[in-house]
């Protein structure tokens, strides 16, 4: 059961279709690789909004990807290297072994928008601990695609709660960890889509400091809800 509950927070209910409009035309497309979870939630949410989908699969005629692509809007189902190619921005959905495993084979991502939504980590069921097995993820992921514009965001919420529709109402808060503005921008564009609070902390070096908040909300939410379990909401400093 705990590793079905990792996996649905680490590799997201869905916000309403709404009428297309000429400024959609404007959107950026968004390749979504992987559709587990967290996958496949962005992808509905961001497609129901008007965002051009392309899901990389290594299956994507399988009857999962057609029932998945009937449920977001402009959405296409293609082999990964072929989502990376054609989007503008890609989402790494996909476990972190894989992921570094991938990354070589998806040709080239110079100036492509990459958004790191993905922890490592281990249980001990038996003393109730969340440790990680990987360290500074999101700085292995550039180290890969080193002309990339690589943002982490996404990793310390649960897959149920990014979409609008959401039964959790309070506010959800998403650190966001880059070296380019222009494309945390991007990204908290995205993540307001999903009724959700991005939260520029810096540069791409601070990711290792979102990373380190995922074992704790894994460990709340897993182990002791209820009651104990949270969702992350910070709060600026009033000047």
């Amino acid at each position: 059961m705990y590793r079905l509950w990792l996996l649905i927070l680490v590799t997201t209910v869905f916000q309403p279709v709404r009428a297309a409009t000429p400024a959609d035309d404007l959107l950026p497309s968004i390749a979504i690789i992987g559709t587990g979870n967290v996958g496949s939630a962005l992808g509905v949410s961001w497609g129901r909004a008007g965002y051009p989908i392309i899901y990389g699969s290594r299956t994507p005629e399988s009857k999962e990807l057609r029932e998945l692509l009937s449920r977001s809007g402009n959405a296409r189902a293609v082999l990964p290297h072929q989502a990376a190619s054609h989007a503008d921005v890609i989402v790494l959905a996909l476990p972190f072994k894989p992921a570094l495993e991938l990354l070589p084979k998806m040709g080239n991502l110079d100036g492509k928008l990459l958004i790191d939504p993905i922890n490592a980590l281990t249980f001990d069921t038996d003393q109730q601990r969340v440790g990680t097995f990987d360290a500074l993820l999101a700085e292995q992921i550039q180290a890969l695609a080193p002309n990339a514009h690589v943002v982490k965001a996404l990793n310390a919420v649960n897959a149920v709660n990014m979409s609008a529709d959401r039964d959790f109402k309070g506010p959800i808060s998403i650190p966001i960890a880059g070296d380019n503005l222009a494309a945390k921008q991007t990204v908290a564009k995205l993540i307001a889509v999903l009724d959700l609070q991005a939260m520029d902390v810096g540069p791409l070096f601070n990711a290792r400091y979102i990373e380190a908040m995922a074992p704790l909300y894994v460990y709340m939410n897993y182990f002791v809800r209820p009651p104990g379990g949270f969702e992350y909401n910070l709060t600026h400093s009033k000047q």
